[in-house]
C-alpha cells in the first residue's frame, strides 16, 4: 500500500506486474550464478542481463555483477516508470498530476507521444521527456480575457 500511495499507482496489479518481472529477472541471475564462473552461458547471458539492467537505469556501470542483480528492489523499477520520471524531471507537481497529464497524452518523449504510465523509460532517454504544450490563440477564454484585461487598462489610464 506504501508504494501505491508514493507512485501514484491505480491498483495492486501494478505491483503485482513489477514484482513479477523482478522475480523472473531475479531467478535467470539465481540460475546464472549456480553455474561456473568460466562457463560460455553464465559469461554470455549474464553479460546480457546486466548491460540491459544498465540500460533500463536500475543498475550503475560501477555494479555490473549478478550480485547487484539479485539485489535490486520493487522501487528501482518503479523510479523507472514514465509517470515518476515526470514528476521527478519537475514537469508536474505531484505525482497524481504527472499520471493525468501522461493520459491527456501532454507528455511526449523525442517527439513521440506517450501516453502509458507504466512505460519504463530508459536512462539515455531520460532527457528527452517533454511537456508538449500547444496553447490556442484563438479560444473564446483567451479573446475574453484579453478583452477584460484591454477594458482595465483603459480604466485605468483613464483615472
Amino acid at each position: 500500500m506504501l508504494l501505491i500511495g508514493q507512485y501514484g499507482l491505480k491498483n495492486k496489479r501494478e505491483v503485482w506486474r513489477v514484482q513479477y518481472i523482478l522475480a523472473r529477472i531475479r531467478k535467470a541471475a539465481r540460475d546464472l550464478l549456480t553455474l561456473e564462473e568460466s562457463d560460455p552461458k553464465r559469461i554470455f547471458e549474464g553479460e546480457a542481463l546486466i548491460n540491459r539492467m544498465i540500460r533500463i537505469g536500475v543498475l550503475d556501470r560501477d555494479q555490473a555483477k549478478l550480485d547487484y542483480v539479485l539485489a535490486l528492489t520493487v522501487g528501482k523499477f518503479l523510479d523507472r516508470r514514465l509517470q515518476t520520471v515526470v514528476f521527478h524531471s519537475k514537469n508536474a507537481k505531484s505525482i497524481h498530476e504527472a499520471r493525468s497529464l501522461i493520459f491527456q497524452k501532454k507528455i511526449g518523449l523525442k517527439r513521440q507521444i506517450v501516453n502509458i504510465p507504466s512505460f519504463i523509460v530508459r536512462k539515455e532517454n531520460e532527457s528527452y521527456i517533454n511537456k508538449l504544450t500547444e496553447e490556442k490563440e484563438h479560444t473564446r477564454t483567451k479573446k475574453r480575457t484579453q478583452k477584460r484585461n484591454e477594458e482595465k487598462a483603459a480604466d485605468n489610464q483613464d483615472e
